[in-house]
């Protein structure tokens, strides 16, 4: 179902909390329609932008372990769209 105004707001038009994913590598094609976030060195939230036929690409946990924290996984988020 689509949330009230009132539960966006509430929320802070966060639809999925900052994370990291537990498998190894996550490959998301980017969308013209943005909600994706990742959490920059300076603890600010970016966009990610969308471009043409790109790929976005996270390493995991998983892989975070195997390398001995080499490779540190993205923290993410999925957030409300910005309006047209």
């Amino acid at each position: 179902y689509r949330r009230s105004k009132e539960e966006e707001e509430k929320s802070k038009n966060v639809w999925l909390k900052g994370h990291t994913d537990v498998g190894s590598i996550t490959i998301l094609w980017s969308q013209p329609v943005g909600g994706l976030q990742i959490l920059a060195p300076d603890g600010r939230w970016k966009w990610v932008r969308h471009i043409d036929n790109a790929l976005a690409i996270n390493t995991g946990d998983v892989i975070n372990f195997m390398s001995g924290g080499y490779y540190k996984p993205t923290i993410h988020r999925v957030v409300q769209p910005p309006e047209d």
